[in-house]
């Protein structure tokens, strides 16, 4: 183990000069590659698998995205059946955005006796 960490720390301190563009760098810093074709290993079929994942998941999200839009899409057809529905006829005859209502509720919600002994138990 020790072996392996003096080389790496021995590629630190070999420069290279690019012959593209001529710049330094370290060897420890350079990305090598090669046109050579070489066996499949563990790693190339990991690494090909968590792309497909990947992939998959970008996919389910766009479906889960545009399922919501709909569902979002539905509630708001929605609204205005339910104000209608949960009004007076009074009230629903006059001209207004369902939009614009707000509900009073009662700060304290009724019980029944049950839950006030329980309350104050």
């Amino acid at each position: 183990m020790s072996e392996i960490l003096s080389t790496f720390t021995n590629f630190k301190n070999i420069l290279c000069i690019c012959p593209e563009c001529n710049n330094i760098s370290r060897l420890s810093e350079l990305h090598l590659s090669s046109n050579k074709k070489t066996k499949k290993t563990w790693l190339d079929d990991f690494e090909s698998r968590v792309r497909d994942l990947g992939e998959l998941e970008s996919e389910h999200d766009s479906k889960a995205n545009e399922i919501r839009e709909k569902a979002i899409q539905r509630g708001r057809e929605q609204v205005p059946k339910m104000i209608n529905a949960s009004l007076s006829g009074a009230i629903t005859k006059l001209k207004y955005d369902p939009y614009d209502i707000k509900p009073i509720n009662h700060s304290i919600p009724a019980m029944d006796d049950f839950s006030l002994m329980f309350f104050y138990t």
